[in-house]
């Protein structure tokens, strides 16, 4: 498959894909309005190039860190850039101290790194001070239909499945609390949306590859009807402060909290 035709496969796909563009779109309102092209970003993630490109659009200086070695190449040549890198295994960013006025992280990035708080850590190196980091997060509800979907999916798929990958409200205020403060959080992906992207999902996980798309127009008309109801995928806005590592509370004997509670000793 040569270069044009690949384009067009990844255009087609995130044409195709409500969950795709409203992520974009949620992701640029929450860009300044004025001064854009003063400003740097970096867009980390994104599961189709198509998206990087989109971003770009908004005006400013860019550089791209895609999420696996494959989307390299395409990427670099589709941006015409040359210096698009990949995120490093342990969620390293290839760049020094203080470099982005902007980071954007995709949707399942944070979940899929092994320490999350490392990289909301190294993301915060990266950033300038007062920068601003985006990051795209699934919404935990426990007592929600969507929440129970997700759970019985990653049991079907032995108890993994980035789809039932979510944090609370409170975890995520709790995580940025070292080294930010979150100003903003917008939603998107209501109730038949979000049904039609795990449906998505499951799927692109078949052993037996299934052709038909869910119905992505239909689920938009349907959520239209739900008057006040949130988005199950949040776009949090969060402006770097000094980090403070989190201490742990110690006892006297000298073992934290957690090693207390594990301690059969109690």
């Amino acid at each position: 498959m040569n270069m044009d035709e690949l384009e067009q496969k990844y255009l087609r796909k995130y044409q195709s894909s409500l969950p795709l563009k409203l992520q974009i779109s949620t992701i640029i309102k929450s860009f300044p309005l004025s001064g854009r092209a003063t400003k740097t970003f970096l867009d980390v993630g994104m599961p189709n190039p198509i998206m990087s490109k989109e971003l770009r659009k908004a005006g400013g200086s860019w550089a791209t860190v895609v999420r696996s070695p494959r989307l390299l190449e395409f990427t670099s040549k589709l941006l015409a850039d040359p210096n698009v890198s990949c995120l490093g295994i342990n969620g390293e960013l290839p760049y020094a101290n203080q470099s982005f006025d902007y980071i954007i992280v995709a949707l399942d990035i944070l979940p899929a790194m092994p320490s999350t708080e490392a990289f909301i850590k190294e993301c915060h190196r990266v950033l300038k001070i007062n920068g601003r980091l985006i990051i795209a997060i699934q919404n935990k509800r426990p007592l929600s239909i969507i929440s129970y979907i997700r759970k019985k999916l990653a049991s079907k798929l032995n108890g993994f499945s980035p789809i039932n990958m979510a944090m609370s409200q409170k975890e995520i205020f709790q995580l940025f609390s070292t080294g930010y403060n979150v100003i903003s959080v917008e939603n998107y992906s209501k109730f038949f949306t979000e049904l039609a992207r795990i449906r998505e999902y499951e799927q692109s996980t078949a052993s037996t590859p299934v052709k038909k798309s869910p119905n992505y127009w239909l689920a938009n008309q349907l959520d239209y009807f739900i008057l006040g109801g949130k988005g199950f995928v949040s776009v949090i806005t969060a402006e770097r402060k000094q980090w403070r590592e989190r201490i742990s509370p110690v006892l006297s004997d000298g073992r934290t909290m957690q090693e207390a509670v594990l301690s059969p000793r109690l």
